[in-house]
Order: C-alpha cells, then sequence, then structure tokens
C-alpha cells in the first residue's frame, strides 16, 4: 500500500554502538550481544511513549528520500520469505500493512545509501527514539515507530553462503517448494504436505553433506558436537505451537526445512 508521511522524523542520533553489515548467520548473535527484544508489535501496535530499548526487525524499504531515513514495511526474515510471499498470492493478500520508520546514523549512511533500494529487504537492531506519524491513501491517520539503528544488514548485500553447485541445487529445491505451495492455492492441509516434503528433502541433502564433512575433517568430535548442538537450537527454535492449530503445524515445518537447508548449504561450503 503506498502510504505517505505527512510528519518529518525528527530524531537525535545517539552515540550507540554501530555494527555494520554482516552475514545473515550474525544477527542472531547480534541481537544476543546487544539485548535486543523482538520488535514486529511495535509496528502494528506503538507504544504510547518511546521506551528508548533495542529491538530487531526485518523489513522492506516502502519510502525513502535523500535523507537518512526511510519507512519500511515489517517483513518476514529472508530465509522465510518465499514461503509468505506465497501465503499471500494464495490469499490474494499484498505486502504487510504495518510500517515502522529507520534513521541511519552517520557510521552506516554510506553502506545505506550506496546499496538500499525500494522494497529491498533488511535485518535491523534499532533504538526505539519516537513515533512519526503517516496517512493511508484512504486517508487514515496511523502511527509508525521509529527506530535509530545500530544494526543495519541489506539482504542484498549479502555474501554467497555456498559455492556454485551446492547453490544451484538449493535454487532448484527452493523453485521445486515454491511451486508446490502455489500449486496448493491456499489450502493449509496441502501447504503442510509441501513443508512436510521440504523437511524431508532437506534433511536428506543435510545427511549427505554432514557425512561428506565428517569424511573430510580432522576435527570429527568437533564436528559432531556442533551438529548435535544446531539440531537442538533447531529443534527448540520450531518447536510446534499445539494451541497454534494448522498455521501453527505449517510455521514448525517450514522452519525445519528452512533451517534445514541453511544448515545443509554451510556444510556443503566447507567441503
Amino acid at each position: 500500500m503506498r502510504i505517505e508521511i505527512i510528519v518529518a522524523i525528527m530524531v537525535a542520533l545517539a552515540s550507540s554502538p554501530v555494527i555494520s553489515n554482516a552475514q545473515s548467520s550474525d544477527f542472531k548473535q547480534a541481537i544476543a550481544a546487544q539485548g535486543a527484544k523482538p520488535g514486529g508489535e511495535l509496528a502494528s501496535a506503538p507504544k504510547i511513549r518511546a521506551d528508548g530499548e533495542l529491538y530487531s526487525l526485518h523489513g522492506k524499504i516502502q519510502q525513502a528520500s535523500e535523507t537518512p531515513s526511510f519507512l519500511a514495511s515489517l517483513s518476514p526474515s529472508e530465509e522465510n520469505e518465499l514461503l509468505a510471499s506465497a501465503l499471500r498470492r494464495s490469499r490474494g493478500m499484498g505486502e504487510s500493512t504495518d510500517y515502522f520508520a529507520v534513521v541511519v546514523p552517520k557510521q552506516l549512511q554510506k553502506y545505506y545509501f550506496d546499496n538500499a533500494k525500494i522494497g529491498g529487504g533488511f535485518d535491523l537492531i534499532g533504538r526505539y527514539t519516537s513515533n512519526t506519524k503517516y496517512k493511508t491513501v484512504s486517508g487514515r491517520e496511523m502511527q509508525a515507530p521509529v527506530f535509530e539503528a545500530v544494526y543495519l544488514d541489506l539482504w542484498s548485500k549479502r555474501q554467497p553462503q555456498a559455492q556454485a553447485a551446492p547453490q544451484k541445487t538449493a535454487a532448484t529445491a527452493a523453485s521445486t517448494y515454491e511451486k508446490c505451495i502455489d500449486d496448493a492455492a491456499g489450502a493449509m492441509p496441502d501447504m503442510i504436505e509441501c513443508s512436510n516434503k521440504e523437511s524431508v528433502r532437506q534433511d536428506a541433502r543435510l545427511n549427505a553433506a554432514y557425512k561428506t564433512a565428517m569424511a573430510a575433517t580432522a576435527d570429527k568430535d568437533g564436528l559432531r558436537s556442533r551438529q548435535r548442538q544446531w539440531i537442538k537450537e533447531r529443534d527448540q527454535e520450531c518447536a510446534l505451537d499445539k494451541d497454534g492449530g494448522q498455521a501453527a503445524m505449517l510455521t514448525s515445518y517450514d522452519c525445519v526445512a528452512t533451517k534445514t537447508a541453511n544448515r545443509a548449504t554451510e556444510l556443503e561450503a566447507a567441503r
């Protein structure tokens, strides 16, 4: 939805430590290091008074000018964008209508101006400093939270995680998964089956990559330990919400498939 900002973003830049762009795998580490809280809910329901705390969000740039600030819509992570886009299309939905504003500090402005694009996705850790007003095309006045970036990672600038052959395999799998979701035409049981099949497919790929990596490394105990820890973390993050119904089942299966695919790519790249 095209929207118009009616109040300029006026935020004094604080002296927060700024983290430059990094690989997607570093985002969770940055969140932990900064003690950032999930900020997605603030995009749909800003607090009356900004609390100055650090929050993490994924978004897409919707409006920007030559000033170091922009308006963004809330978005899934890059890894979950495939499924989210397919779900929106199957339900006849557009982009998210939950918005937030971002102020880019001096330390990140060159990176931002050189690389940012309208519609481009990003990961953000930002300090919640204020709220700003905007109007929808229907004339409805809304408020959006304003975050001062201390971490900004544009998806388009991430470096490849795998070499050519594994990347091609991953892209083919993603295409198969996307087609399956599209063919499901919004039928939840069919989409669940798509995600379940993708989980099985990626698990087989991971097992093959792990066996190859184990055969090639001298630190077999270390790799085995890291793999067990990764499995534990994946299963915790992708745990099924038993009260969430079919939507929760789809989310859980997709989470497992996505994280398994990413881990397989990491192991393939390490050969």
